[in-house]
């Protein structure tokens, strides 16, 4: 393993100045040391927990605050389960207050900091597919999907029960077939669902469901707006040569792909990939895009704005979306190797190891990238003050086996985008003052400080973060 884990300190403290931010390694060294490592899938929105799977193909959560980083392990002994075939355990949502859901052999799962493991929809002949796929901030309510390949039920899990969410049907969505839906991402307070429509032709538009007075969920049309599936190619003979050119034959609608990536954790925004309905290529290019959940309104960005999407033009991905609009992703080429970014709006993307350059970890986790294994940048807290994600690498975890395994890791502070520190705007202290000041890492200065991570200056003008605990 790169570094141990002392006690749940953060272990890898960078020197202020220009950036100031805390890189910490999330896997445990007894998951690493067993079973892989922790490839992360998800963090909570208040950056207390981690969740996800290990290489061998079994969730795990880890509370990162902790004092000796407990995690709940969910293997064979635990009810865990990996199945035949392509079916892996994985947590793909995870509340604030630690308890996760997602997928397995089982079926659609949950499980919490204690230990409890409970199969919300077990995995049957008639419920081949089944997952959960987020939970809300305390825990109260989740999301899920049940069903087959081509025949996708969405349900919200409240209180023991799974109530079906309702899906549009042919003939309310109009120019394509609707096989089923998946929800995506629920809000802190439950109040939204996006998911997206299984559809054909399968270019997964969103939908949007929003609670009611009644604690019922219903659907909000957005795709008859936004939404319009390219049909084909139509022949159209050139009288003069006898030959045929081809065009897309195309709809009103703007939009040919409208599909959701993620939803911010106060519901307000869902960053989405768009693809304009009018170009005259075959494949147009893809477009980031907001959509404002209560307004209903698309904002897209155009490619020009973002030179880093533009360039790579292999693949980038939206991973995950904090209120503040500070996406985290990856881009690049799953077969040349994918780099983690960070972007806002109105911003420059910028690469995680650009931005955060000094950090050594982060540094050797770029070179496996370049050698063709993938480095992702997968979760964000709300206040987009974390950055989640994990890369591959190679390491020998046990005594006669070596092969890859995962290594996950968290930023800290990441709101320190265009590195400038807080530290920055702190006033030198005056050498005669002799004692030290603590100020928050915003620089905000406080007499005594609380649980946390802080700045503290020295009388000499020097600068160092201490974690308070």
């Amino acid at each position: 393993m790169k570094r141990s884990i002392l006690t749940g300190l953060l272990v890898a403290a960078v020197t202020l100045g220009a950036s100031a931010f805390e890189v910490y390694q999330v896997t445990n060294p007894s998951i690493l040391s067993e079973y892989g490592g922790l490839q992360v899938f998800k963090i909570s929105r208040n950056g207390r927990y981690v969740v996800g799977t290990t290489y061998t193909q079994y969730p795990a959560i880890i509370d990162v605050e902790s004092p000796d980083y407990e995690y709940k392990f969910f293997g064979p002994e635990q009810g865990g389960k990996v199945g035949d075939g392509d079916e892996s355990g994985q947590f793909l949502g995870v509340s604030d207050t630690g308890v996760a859901v997602g997928t397995d052999a089982n079926g659609a799962i949950m499980v919490d900091m204690e230990g409890h493991f409970t199969v919300i929809q077990p995995q049957t002949p008639k419920y081949e597919l089944c997952s959960m796929t987020d939970i809300n901030a305390d825990g109260s309510i989740a999301v899920g999907y049940r069903g087959g390949w081509y025949d996708s039920q969405p349900f919200v899990y409240e209180n023991g029960v799974i109530t079906p969410l309702p899906v549009p049907s042919d003939i309310e969505a109009g120019t394509f077939k609707v096989l089923g839906c998946r929800p995506l991402a629920i809000s802190g307070d439950g109040s939204v669902i996006v998911g997206f429509l299984v559809s054909s032709p399968s270019k997964d538009p969103m939908i949007l469901w929003k609670r009611q007075e009644n604690g019922s969920y219903e659907y909000v049309d957005v795709w008859s707006r936004y939404y319009e599936p390219v049909h084909g190619l139509v022949a159209i003979k050139n009288e003069q040569t006898g030959d045929y050119d081809y065009r897309l034959e195309k709809g009103p609608n703007p939009w040919c792909w409208f599909q959701p990536a993620s939803l911010t954790p106060d519901g307000s925004t869902v960053a989405m990939y768009v693809q304009n309905n009018e170009s005259n290529d075959q494949v147009p290019p893809t477009q980031v895009a907001y959509f404002d959940t209560e307004t209903l309104e698309l904002q897209v960005v155009p490619l020009s704005e973002i030179p880093l999407f533009r360039e790579n033009s292999y693949i980038y991905q939206l991973n995950s979306i904090a209120d503040d609009k500070t996406i985290a992703g990856i881009a690049g080429s799953l077969n040349m190797g994918v780099t983690p970014y960070v972007y806002k709006y109105g911003e420059s993307p910028k690469y995680i190891n650009d931005v955060y350059k000094d950090d050594k970890f982060l540094l050797g986790l770029e070179d496996w990238s370049y050698m063709g294994f993938p480095f992702f940048a997968i979760g964000i807290s709300a206040d987009a003050n974390r950055i989640t994600g994990y890369a591959t690498v190679q390491y020998d975890y046990s005594d006669t086996y070596s092969d890859l395994a995962f290594e996950g890791y968290i930023i800290d502070n990441a709101k320190n985008l265009q590195l400038n520190s807080a530290v920055e705007a702190i006033p030198a202290a005056a050498p005669s003052e002799g004692l030290e000041e603590y100020y928050t890492i915003d620089g905000v200065k406080v007499d005594r400080p609380d649980k946390g991570i802080y700045i503290v200056r020295g009388s000499d003008g020097t600068s160092r973060k201490v974690v308070v605990r």
